[in-house]
Parts: structure tokens; sequence; C-alpha cells
């Protein structure tokens, strides 16, 4: 179901990307009140921390800086957008050998159509699709994806529940293996083996598929073509 792959791309942001970054030493906290979403950032880390909060769903997320941008430190679990509509497209890894769809979703996230992550396409103000993310965030684009090849996969991947593979996540990254669905089959694969992830860089009614795999096997986040029917693993940058 995948086509053409391309292979490892090095790609380094300029300095002056990272200028709207927060650089200073001094303690700060800036709050961000939404009918549903809450945030917290503390200046002195490269890390942030969401609380998603749609109908009394609380879903919390780390974040952390790689490079010049503020990555989700993990999978995005939702189950309604911010504005509280329903995500329709949404899956939980479930099959004989790992039945327990719960604490499958506590550990990986979610796994997305394309459409449920991209929903409207909608410009956000600044060239980027919101679409599942939370407010003052985007879906990552390939050249985000790209650019982790800085690092390399084992940075990104946890030291952990992978069976063969694992990382030492210098990154923060934190991919963990979570598999994705089969549609065309009606089945979930590869838990504890690989991962991948939904991008795209196009708006409107131009939106393209692009999807980003972190294997065992591989050192470089591969681009892969998708076809249709398949639920992958979303990420989120927050907008600076």
């Amino acid at each position: 179901f995948f086509g053409k792959s391309r292979g490892k791309k090095r790609i380094v942001q300029p300095a002056s990307q990272c200028a709207s970054l927060p650089s200073n030493t001094r303690i700060r906290r800036i709050v961000w009140f939404h009918i549903q979403t809450i945030f917290t950032y503390q200046q002195t880390l490269p890390i942030l921390h969401i609380q998603h909060n749609p109908f009394n769903q609380v879903n919390v997320y780390h974040g952390v800086r790689i490079g010049c941008n503020c990555w989700t430190q993990r999978n995005l679990e939702s189950t309604k957008y911010s504005d509280r509509a329903e995500i329709a497209g949404r899956y939980a890894y479930a099959n004989l050998q790992y039945p327990d769809t719960s604490a499958n979703v506590a550990v990986f996230g979610r796994l997305y159509s394309f459409e449920a992550a991209v929903r409207d396409s909608a410009d956000n103000g600044h060239g980027h699709i919101q679409g599942i993310c939370p407010d003052g965030w985007f879906l990552p684009t390939p050249e985000h994806y790209e650019s982790l090849n800085e690092y390399g996969t084992p940075a990104l991947r946890s030291p952990n529940l992978w069976i063969v593979g694992a990382g030492d996540n210098s990154t923060g990254f934190t991919a963990l293996p979570a598999g994705f669905y089969n549609g065309q089959l009606d089945r979930y694969e590869g838990l504890l083996t690989e991962t991948y992830f939904w991008s795209t860089k196009d708006v409107g009614s131009s939106v393209a598929k692009h999807v980003y795999a972190i294997n065992y096997y591989c050192d470089a986040v591969v681009e892969q073509h998708p076809s249709s029917g398949l639920g992958f693993s979303v990420r989120c940058i927050k907008e600076k």
C-alpha cells in the first residue's frame, strides 16, 4: 500500500528562524485559556505542557524543542477537534495479540485518517493547517519531518517498547512504535516495530498527502506515499 519512498535528506534550519523562540533564562509562566484547551509554557525549559479538554476529555501532552520547533512529545489521542466537533476517521489499535484498546491509546495515542488529520485543510493564517491540532498548533510540513534527519532516528526513537531498534531518544521526540491501521484489510499492523506520521504542506483544495515513517531498520525519517484507507499517528508543532 506504500509507493516509492524518498531517502535521507538533511535540512538544517537557519538560526534566524529560532529568534522568536524563548531564549532568556528569566522564569515566566504564560497561560492561555480557551474553552477547551489550556496551554502553559515555562521559558527556562524547551518544554511546554498542553491540556486538551473538550467536553471533559482531558489529554495531557508535554512538548519538546527540537532545533527551532516545539513539537508535541507524544501522539495525539483526541476524539474531538478544538471546536468540540467529533473526529470521524479515528482508530484505536487492537488485534488478537494486543486487544486492549484503552491501554494501547494511553501509550501510543490514536491513529487517524488523512481526512481527519487535515480536516478542512484551511490555512491557519500562517500558511499551515491546524487540522486536528489544538488552537495555536499545526500539522508539521514535510520540511519539518525531513529536518529531523539532522539527528537520525536513533535520537528520535524511545529507548523502550521497540522489539528491536530502540533508540536513545536524545532529542526528546520519543517516537513510539504505534503501528498503523490498514483500512484496505480492516486490521491493525506494525505495533512495536514501526510508526508513521501524517504531514502536509499544502492548504485549501490543493492539499496533498504526505506521511513519514520511523522504523527499527532505518536510521532516516523516510517519506512514504500511501494509498487510501490508512490510519497513522499525528504530532503537532507550536505556531511561532
